[in-house]
């Protein structure tokens, strides 16, 4: 019964929005094992910020984009045009905040490409 009081408490529009960040680190950690799990004897290392700007650069887009406006209760294919332009665009400011984090080092490109497949699917 805790439990469900305090989901009770949590407002609606922060738990989509926790809800689409743990999405979000989902499909980076996804799309991260899915490139090392082709190359025999390699291991996914991840930067120790990394995925705080991963989070932070996505959930900033999700924002600018729109998602969180309107109320959803009949899911179209302009809301699913915008959350693929989402994922897409913020792939492409991930992909600059990690060159100037790192110069990409431990980051393939193709995690970069797989990575806005995973997260519109999720």
């Amino acid at each position: 019964m805790r439990l469900r009081r305090l989901i009770g408490v949590i407002h609606p529009r922060l738990a989509v929005v926790l809800h689409d960040l743990g999405m979000v680190a989902l499909a980076w950690w996804v799309a991260k094992t899915l490139r090392f799990a082709l190359v025999p004897q390699a291991h996914a290392l991840f930067l120790p910020l990394e995925l705080p700007l991963v989070l932070l650069v996505q959930g900033a887009v999700f924002a600018w984009t729109g998602l969180y406006k309107g109320l959803w209760r009949f899911a179209s294919l302009p809301d699913l045009w915008n959350i693929v332009r989402a994922a897409v665009v913020g792939a492409v400011f991930i992909y600059a905040g990690l060159f100037l984090y790192s110069r990409l080092q431990g980051v393939p490109r193709s995690v970069l490409v797989v990575y806005p497949i995973v997260l519109s699917v999720l």
